[in-house]
């Protein structure tokens, strides 16, 4: 009895199983079949009788041809392999081949999503080809009309731009060629090839406006402006050297010589390659480096005229000081008829008369470096900081001493009183 009742447990567990799996693979039928249909609803023919308003040749004619071969071949070849395989797929799960049945289904899958991907492609390239068509229409006058600009303004102002006018000629004929090739694509169906030419043609019209905007103002820069230039800083160079200035370390000369290599540079870049960006490049740097010249050759002006000035006031300080000195000598031995100094105090003094002596030696050392010939006023400008400050350390230290000293001498009028 038991036997029976486990035979029949194991009949209705082998029954749901296979129920199961019959009804997952009845759903993935039905999801194929929907799939199918919908694949053969696609509005194909409609798509492709968009262009029939075309010319009926070249790229045009071969891929109508194309796209109907392949339309054809899915709707007359693809979907009636997959109506037979659902049929063969749900046989065998009648027939509970759960695992061929799942191979079938795998295979309709597969060409299903081919004929879906080909279907793709097919409507994009009808889309390109429509959209190619239109934008080429509405553009093609667009470019003869920025073509018959350019060009007019090129023979307007013909003198502007010197040699590179055969140049520019050139291209616009290019452009011209161009225009030429368009029609004759556009004429023969090739209404994509014909739009490569047309945004080329575009492209090239663009560089040329360019040209033509920029190549005048750098032909003024490369023959007026930038040599005017120039000629202005080595006559303010030349004239700062006949003044007296030191100008050895900022190597004007040099720098000059390397900017009118920069600017031969520039001028081939533009009249012999037409390489606007690199010549504007090169003018540019020309520019920055020539108002860092005048920057250097101001410095050095402003350093001249702050030493040149500094200079008798140092002196004038430094004679006060050494009077101030004397002074304090004198004063310090009158101290000492009625004080006895430490050790420490005499040593503020010695230390005192020895700075001075040192600021003094500097000092005199900048003067005469001022009369050499290869010594710029802003490499000295430091040093005469330096003194001041020294200067200014050394009267404070005077001071102090100096008010040791008239206390002392208040103390001992004190005691004697």
């Amino acid at each position: 009895m038991e036997f029976v009742i486990g035979l029949l447990a194991l009949f209705l567990i082998l029954f749901a199983t296979g129920y199961l799996f019959r009804k997952n693979i009845y759903k993935e039928i039905d999801r194929l079949e929907a799939w199918k249909i919908e694949i053969m609803n696609r509005s194909i023919v409609e798509e492709m009788s968009k262009i029939k308003h075309l010319k009926m040749t070249g790229q045009t004619e071969e891929f109508f041809e194309r796209w109907r071969r392949e339309w054809d071949e899915i709707v007359t070849s693809h979907m009636p392999k997959v109506e037979e395989l659902l049929f063969e797929a749900e046989d065998c799960a009648d027939k509970y081949r759960f695992q061929k049945s799942k191979q079938v289904l795998a295979h309709i899958e597969n060409l299903l999503s081919a004929a879906e991907s080909n279907i793709e492609d097919i409507l994009k390239e009808i889309a390109d080809l429509v959209s190619s068509e239109e934008q080429n229409r509405k553009e093609i006058e667009e470019v003869k009309e920025r073509y018959t600009k350019v060009r007019k303004n090129l023979l307007a102002y013909s003198h502007l731009y010197g040699d590179l006018y055969a140049k520019i000629e050139a291209d616009l004929d290019t452009v011209w060629e161009g225009i030429k090739q368009f029609e004759e694509e556009t004429e023969g169906g090739n209404y994509i090839e014909a739009r490569k030419v047309l945004l080329a043609q575009d492209r090239l019209l663009e560089e040329l406006q360019s040209y033509i905007d920029d190549v005048p103002k750098l032909l003024a820069s490369c023959k007026q402006t930038v040599p005017q230039e120039l000629a202005k800083l080595k006559a303010g160079y030349q004239e700062m050297i006949d003044k007296g200035y030191k100008l050895d370390h900022i190597q004007v000369e040099k720098e000059l010589e390397n900017l009118l290599k920069e600017l031969k540079r520039a001028e081939d870049a533009l009249l012999g390659e037409l390489d606007l960006e690199e010549a504007a490049a090169i003018v540019q740097m020309i520019d920055e480096t020539i108002q860092t010249l005048y920057n250097q050759l101001e410095h050095e002006v402003e350093a001249g005229q702050e030493i040149l000035g500094k200079v008798p006031e140092l002196a004038a300080a430094l004679e006060k000081l050494e009077a101030s000195k004397k002074n304090t000598e004198a004063e310090t031995e009158l101290v000492k008829k009625g004080y006895r100094l430490t050790t420490g105090e005499l040593e503020k003094q010695q230390s005192y008369e020895k700075r001075l002596e040192m600021i003094e030696k500097q000092f005199e050392q900048v003067r005469e470096r001022l009369d050499q010939k290869h010594v710029a006023y802003s490499l000295l400008k430091d040093e005469l900081a330096d003194i001041e400050k020294q200067m200014e350390a050394a009267q404070r230290e005077h001071d102090e001493y100096r008010d040791m000293l008239q206390m002392l001498r208040k103390e001992e009028l004190q005691a004697r009183e």
